[in-house]
């Protein structure tokens, strides 16, 4: 009865020391989605960080006492807020670069 409850419990820390090895080291998560919309009909949403962003960011009503800052409202290059959340972090972002290939941030 001992030597087999030695046995599994062997077996079982044996699995748990050798399956972690055999899983990959890294991992990644990516979603997309389609927009039926041209670059054109989408750009006013993404470079207006004080009113078009809202229209479809989920993320910016996930806190209800989340309180933003805009230091530069103006849309487009150099449109940046910063957020304070105790909930989600405090962080922020900036429109630094509008052309017919897309919007960046940082």
């Amino acid at each position: 009865m001992h030597k087999k409850i030695l046995i599994a419990s062997s077996a079982v820390i044996a699995l748990a020391l050798i399956v972690p090895q055999l899983l990959p080291s890294g991992w990644t998560v990516k979603r997309s989605a389609v927009i039926k919309a041209t670059p054109a009909q989408l750009t006013p949403y993404l470079v207006d960080l004080n009113g078009g962003w809202h229209a479809w960011s989920a993320y910016d009503f996930q806190d209800p006492n989340i309180r933003y800052l805009y230091p530069n409202p103006t849309p487009g290059v150099g449109n940046e807020r910063s957020w304070l959340s105790k909930s989600m972090g405090d962080g922020s972002q900036k429109v630094t670069r509008v052309d017919a290939s897309g919007v960046s941030f940082e």
